[in-house]
């Protein structure tokens, strides 16, 4: 029997017992005290269990927050890390196809690339937050930083640049400079048309900022650490001095911050950093009262894939701490004042069984009998709905923990076979990359939010795509049919770019390897708005009629692996800009999916259908 059942065969030995003295009269006055303790006793005791309950759940997933806000930090510092490499690499190809600076790269001339080059990295400088672009020879030695020009002539020996002149092709990635700044850095190999090598252009752009973009889109704070022992004091204060930053180089004692989303850091998260063992909870305080903050440390790695420091997910959750304080203190008092009502209730019956006992014996026996019978039923039914209710909560904490028990158990009497070890290793690993892809993916769908446009050349956004699109499916045949003059609309390029990118690997998936794609750009006027359409058509199979209802539903794919969010993305991209984006079969076999942009943003009303 368990601790229920003895509770409540006790309670009703004791209330029998009181009953049995009223009926012979021999009630000495501790009657009502031997059944409402036992009862006092259950009532304190569920509620107790409840609010114990509601506070382990509690921390667990707030824990479990932790963990997922750990997870995608990994997740958007990657997609953060390709996206601004893609940038950069927009921006150093337009420079290579200037024929003014191919010149000038050839003779060596400072001057002319300075001058040219100046108010582009001004501009970048601005808006995209690049920290420098140099411009190095094909014997890697330095001949123009344009945001230092009076240094060059020394061999530049990082691993983005070794990894480009030995692969000749483009080499990005987070890298710890002299001066102890954490950089994304991207080299591209310079070319002539004739193929001769004339150098090297590189892109930077500080880590701090894609750090304060995180912070932005994910609610979280970040604190990036590198150890002092990669460091040199001095250079490292000159490197903040040029940044701009504040640097504290003895806040650590082991490490010093090279970003941070916080201001100023809390000690309690000091002392953590500070710490060999990191835990997964500070609790601190701070000049604004008391702070409850969860910390993760993940490994910080650089391009050669080393790990030079942390990344410390920092998660406020006073507020919430506080909500949920305030929400179990109200929860309590109303449970106390229930029991408090229920106590004196039964209390009152109680009173009025002894009272009306004493008044008519035989009236009173029967009721007593009926009374009894009827207050066992009572108890048994309100003990059933505290069992179900806390069988209920259990069964919500088991589950979580049931497959990783069962696993770590299976693994722990395998630990003599490795292979059997292995392979239960193996299959967390996979449910975790999984649900990590899944997550991954269904970032990648809801970011897409705003648009930030500007006039751009739409022939020159769609080459420079196509050249990002061949660097993954090189050996795709693709044609372009563009009209002679330039057509600039006011969309955001980014966006553009990555609509027209999943239109180009969805052709690629669909039609066969040495099969024509073709992206074309076309004027068309839908109704009464005059605008551009851009196209994407294969020689695929084509798309079936059961199919062309649902291709731009989320999550409905044709494919095995697929996602089902790349065409919903398109959709959604177009309508941002206010166009529209259709899909049709063609006659000859293969599909055309077009997005329409309008050539005046400011119209607004547009044709949204997703499929004519």
């Amino acid at each position: 029997m368990n601790k229920w059942g003895r509770l409540f065969v006790r309670f009703k030995l004791k209330a029998k017992r009181g009953i049995d003295l009223i009926r012979d009269g021999q009630d000495d006055g501790h009657v009502k005290q031997r059944i409402l303790v036992p009862f006092t006793l259950v009532l304190m005791f569920v509620i107790a269990a409840f609010l114990g309950a509601a506070y382990l759940f509690q921390n667990s997933s707030q824990q479990e927050a932790l963990e997922q806000n750990a997870s995608e930090v990994e997740q958007l510092l990657r997609l953060q890390t390709e996206k601004d490499a893609g940038m950069m690499h927009a921006a150093i190809e337009a420079l290579t196809n200037d024929p003014v600076l191919r010149e000038a790269m050839r003779r060596g001339d400072k001057n002319t690339l300075l001058e040219r080059v100046r108010p582009l990295y001004e501009h970048l400088r601005t808006e995209g937050h690049i920290t420098h672009i140099y411009f190095t020879r094909s014997d890697r030695m330095n001949l123009l930083r344009v945001h230092e020009p009076e240094r060059s002539g020394d061999i530049i020996d990082r691993v983005t640049m070794i990894e480009a002149a030995a692969n000749g092709k483009e080499a990005y990635g987070i890298e710890l400079g002299v001066l102890g700044t954490l950089t994304l850095r991207t080299v591209l190999p310079w070319r002539d048309p004739s193929g001769e090598l004339l150098g090297f252009v590189e892109m930077g752009k500080d880590i701090s900022e894609m750090a304060e973009e995180m912070h932005r889109i994910l609610g979280v704070d970040l604190l990036l650490l590198v150890p002092k022992s990669l460091l040199d004091q001095p250079h490292w204060n000159e490197g903040q001095r040029m940044l701009g930053h504040d640097g504290k180089w003895d806040q650590f004692p082991t490490s010093v911050a090279v970003a941070q989303t916080m201001t100023p850091i809390p000690q309690g998260i000091i002392a953590l950093a500070s710490e060999d063992s990191h835990t997964h909870k500070a609790v601190i305080s701070t000049e604004a009262g008391r702070k409850v903050l969860y910390a993760a440390f993940l490994p910080l790695t650089d391009v050669a894939e080393r790990q030079i420091g942390d990344i410390v997910v920092i998660r406020d959750v006073t507020a919430i701490q506080q909500s949920f304080r305030h929400s179990m203190a109200l929860i309590a008092a109303l449970s106390i004042l229930a029991g408090v009502v229920v106590f004196f209730l039964f209390l009152a019956v109680l009173t009025g069984v002894e009272n009306t006992y004493r008044k008519k014996r035989e009236i009173e026996h029967q009721f007593l009998l009926l009374t009894s019978e009827h207050e066992r039923i009572i108890q048994i039914e309100k003990l059933s709905e505290v069992g179900k209710t806390i069988g209920e909560i259990a069964h919500q904490l088991n589950n979580p923990l049931v497959g990783v028990i069962n696993l770590a158990q299976l693994a722990e009497r395998s630990i003599d076979d490795p292979e059997r070890t292995l392979s239960l290793l193996n299959d967390i690993r996979q449910a975790g990359e999984d649900c990590r892809g899944f997550v991954r993916r269904m970032l990648e769908f809801t970011k897409i939010s705003r648009s930030e446009r500007h006039p751009t050349d739409m022939r020159g956004l769609a080459r420079e795509t196509l050249s990002l699109f061949q660097q993954s499916f090189a050996h795709r045949r693709v044609e372009t049919e563009f009209p002679p003059d330039p057509v600039v609309l006011d969309v955001d390029p980014i966006l553009i770019r990555h609509a027209l990118f999943n239109l180009l690997s969805n052709a690629a998936q669909v039609s066969p390897p040495d099969s024509l794609i073709t992206i074309s750009l076309t004027q068309e006027i839908l109704g009464e708005f005059d605008g551009w359409t851009l196209a994407v058509i294969d020689e695929g199979t084509g798309i079936s009629p059961e199919v062309m209802d649902k291709i731009f539903v989320p999550f409905f794919s044709t494919r095995p692996e697929g996602t089902g969010l790349g065409l919903p993305v398109v959709q959604h991209i177009a309508i941002l800009h206010g166009g529209r984006v259709a899909a049709v079969n063609r006659p000859k076999g293969g599909a055309a999916f077009s997005i329409w942009l309008p050539s005046r943003p400011d119209e607004d009303e547009m044709p949204q259908e997703a499929n004519p």
